[in-house]
């Protein structure tokens, strides 16, 4: 399909004075770093617990732990730290229902959110 000649144009200008300003290499950088920022802004510390997956949802990632009598919904984000015993690497396919483990904890707004799950 042909696209007409004035986006085409303007997409090229627009990318043309980008470069010519010399700041195209750092746009990338300044975007992640303002998300980056963004996402620490928000999220807070919020401990570690230690207690038994009574239920996990691998395609939501997220997984109910219960510990000291309460049961705490926590999503499992991509950048999830998962360990075990010995040097081998794991994933949210080895948390199964049962499993005993420990979990360094975010908190953002309501939501807790797995930074290390430390299979036990």
């Amino acid at each position: 399909m042909a696209r007409p000649l004035g986006t085409v144009s303007f997409v090229l200008a627009l990318v043309v004075s980008v470069v010519a300003s010399g700041r195209a290499a750092e746009l990338p950088h300044r975007a992640l770093s303002v998300v980056a920022q963004a996402a620490q802004d928000d999220a807070k510390a919020a401990g570690t617990i230690e207690g038994q997956v009574v239920a996990i949802d691998y395609g939501a990632s997220t997984m109910s732990v219960e510990s000291g009598g309460k049961t705490i919904d926590v999503m499992i984000l991509p950048s999830t730290n998962i360990e075990g015993g010995g040097n081998d690497f794991h994933s949210i396919a080895d948390i199964k229902k049962g499993q005993k483990l420990r979990v360094l904890l975010s908190k953002r707004g309501s939501t807790y959110s797995a930074q290390i799950i430390t299979l036990l």
